[in-house]
């Protein structure tokens, strides 16, 4: 029996036919248990390294920070912490006057005029209190350096105006020093207050430093150190 099949009813038959499925890809999926320990034993050693290195680092800093503390410490004693050998002397620089005839040398400072008079020695300081620096004409307030063969006496203390405000005894390379600062409690002619430093010297000569102002107090001592007598 011949069956003729129109094209049209082929075509639909054709359509029908199945399309062949596509394989399916399988990937492959890499081994965990075999993967890690490998990654695991390339990646401990690096991050102890860098522990350790990290570690010693900061203690080096340390130790740098501690170094620089005990230098700043050093530098600071050094500075604040004057040495006793580096002490200057305040006479350094200053006149120095010498009398012959009776065997005395002193300093004074610079800038200062001394006058030798029949007494003994004044010492100007310029610009000076009164006008003119001679004997006639003696400096109030100013130092004088005086000398005679006898004890020098009280001064002003002989007056009932002044009073004894402190005294105390001085060691001397050549022997005893006695300073008295007298103070004057009554109004008067003469000055306020004064200082006097007595001494004798090994040509039996007695000295007397004295000023008639207080502010010149550290200079009376320091001209007292530097005093020497010849032979």
């Amino acid at each position: 029996m011949n069956i003729e099949m129109e094209d049209e009813d082929i075509q639909p038959m054709i359509n029908q036919q199945p399309t062949p499925e596509t394989p399916p890809v399988i990937q492959e999926v890499p081994d965990e248990s075999v993967a890690m320990p490998k990654k695991t034993f390339i990646v401990f050693p690096t991050v102890v390294l860098l522990i350790l290195v990290s570690l010693f680092a900061g203690y080096l800093l340390y130790q740098n920070h501690l170094l620089k503390q005990q230098i700043m410490k050093l530098a600071t004693k050094q500075t604040t912490t004057p040495s006793p050998t580096a002490t200057a002397d305040p006479t350094t620089g200053w006149v120095t006057f010498v009398f012959e005839p009776i065997g005395h040398i002193f300093k004074y400072p610079t800038g200062w005029t001394a006058v030798q008079c029949e007494q003994g020695i004044y010492l100007f300081v310029q610009p000076t209190q009164r006008t003119g620096t001679s004997c006639e004409t003696p400096p109030f307030g100013e130092i004088f350096v005086s000398f005679n063969q006898k004890p020098i006496g009280n001064g002003y203390l002989k007056s009932s105006d002044y009073v004894l405000e402190r005294e105390e005894n001085i060691t001397l390379s050549f022997g005893q020093a006695v300073k008295k600062v007298v103070e004057k409690i009554k109004e008067s002619p003469g000055p306020k207050n004064y200082i006097q430093i007595t001494f004798k010297g090994t040509n039996n000569y007695y000295y007397s430093i004295s000023t008639e102002d207080l502010q010149y107090e550290i200079t009376l001592d320091q001209i007292l150190s530097t005093f020497q007598f010849t032979d």
